[in-house]
């Protein structure tokens, strides 16, 4: 990491100072006192303009003297703090003229180099070495940042490599979260850059985000974290940083739910977080989702409820939202409305293997129902549909089937006129 020489009187520091810095050449002591400002008054335009002018002339510096430039190593995250600046300041004719002249001057061949170099760099030894000198100096903020770029480029580098050890990625996130009692400052761009990194491990099944994200109090992320960027706010399918983030944590509760035990603390942070990202993304339908999954598993039917309504409202030609609804009434001990439910989820067009965990949950109410024939027609039904695909059989289809009720009871022709019913669909809400 870029460091200054020289001790800092944050309370006297000015923009003032960093243009002047600027204009003279000295652009380590320029960057350290822009960053200062920052990290003090982030939200003020001049401490802005004063980080963004001051990053522009280190990456000119970068692109003109190649491999003698002091910044070379680092160029990497500046790239990410500069495109970050842009992102948020006030835009006039000289910032806009100023970018641009940046992408013109930065050619590809520098670009190479800049990766070679950060490619060669032995990231376990200067972490290491690093803390080392962390321990004698446990106030010194450069030191920190310094260790936690390091700890990000580390993870990106094995995550381009297609590395997956999971083990490895654990055992490096845990120096980061080392950093917590050296008070790593939180939010920052470092640690929305720890953000992205780990939410894409995490969708890997590498690592965990939740338990990340829980270790920094929910103080995670910066008021950019929730918009997307000048580039890619055209495309309808793109997501912020945050709303990512609050994605992977519902897809691991989800993963979660799965399994037999239930932490009734996990699932209500969860849920408020949930609550958050429903704030923040009020049209992301999985949002509510994920929180009605919640509240079903601890039976808070109140509130599943309503997410559940909300759910269909708008995806009601979708079979897995009629099995969200079936699974809520059957923690509701109402087997009857979970019937009515799955039985609309068979009815939805689509492929029929995103209908099957519908077929599977009716047969295992018709079992408890006694309705033995329908419960016989679904698992006969499903069997024969995974047998052609090849496909697993799921594990409560063949306890079904092993029980004596298979074997003594004929089997319906088709469930279709029972799904169909209109007391059926009239009994849901």
């Amino acid at each position: 990491m870029v460091k200054a020489n020289f001790y800092i009187n944050q309370s006297n520091i000015t923009s003032k100072q960093v243009f002047s810095l600027r204009r003279e050449g000295k652009l380590q002591e320029a960057y350290a006192m822009a960053l200062q400002l920052m990290q003090t008054q982030q939200e003020d335009i001049w401490s802005q303009r004063a980080m963004f002018y001051v990053l522009e002339s280190i990456l000119k510096d970068i692109a003109i003297n190649k491999e003698h430039s002091m910044f070379l190593a680092d160029k990497e995250h500046l790239i990410q703090e500069f495109e970050y600046i842009y992102n948020i300041i006030e835009k006039d004719e000289y910032v806009l003229k100023t970018y641009n002249n940046y992408k013109n001057i930065n050619s590809t061949a520098i670009d190479t180099q800049a990766n070679n170099n950060l490619i060669d760099k032995d990231y376990q030894q200067a972490i290491e070495q690093n803390y080392l000198l962390l321990s004698n100096n446990p106030n010194n903020q450069n030191l920190i940042n310094s260790i936690g770029w390091d700890i990000y480029h580390y993870l990106k580098q094995l995550y381009t490599q297609n590395n997956t050890d999971s083990k490895l990625y654990s055992n490096i996130i845990s120096r980061y979260l080392g950093l917590i009692q050296y008070n790593l400052q939180i939010p920052s761009l470092l640690h929305s850059c720890m953000l992205r990194i780990v939410c894409s491990l995490a969708k890997a099944k590498l690592y965990n985000m939740t338990y990340f994200f829980s270790c920094f109090n929910n103080n995670n992320f910066q008021e950019n974290d929730f918009t997307l960027s000048s580039e890619v706010n055209t495309n309808s399918h793109a997501q912020s940083l945050a709303e990512k983030v609050y994605m992977q944590i519902g897809r691991e509760l989800k993963d979660y739910l799965s399994q037999n035990y239930i932490d009734s603390n996990y699932i209500n942070y969860v849920i408020n977080l949930m609550n958050e990202a429903c704030s923040y993304y009020p049209d992301n339908i999985w949002f509510h989702y994920y929180k009605a999954k919640a509240c079903i598993s601890i039976k808070d039917i109140t509130e599943a409820k309503e997410q559940v309504i909300y759910v269909l409202k708008y995806k009601n030609t979708e079979a897995w939202a009629w099995t969200l609804a079936g699974d809520m009434f059957m923690q509701a001990n109402d087997i009857d409305l979970a019937i009515s439910c799955y039985a609309r989820g068979c009815l939805c067009k689509g492929e029929e293997n995103f209908k099957l965990n519908n077929r599977v949950k009716l047969a295992i109410c018709f079992e408890q129902k006694q309705m033995f024939t329908r419960a016989k027609y679904e698992a006969n039904y499903i069997i024969q549909y995974k047998q052609e695909h090849e496909q697993k059989i799921p594990a409560e289809i063949i306890s079904l089937c092993n029980q004596n009720w298979y074997e003594q009871s004929t089997i319906e022709e088709n469930n279709y006129n029972f799904y169909t019913q209109p007391t059926l669909s009239s009994k849901i809400f």
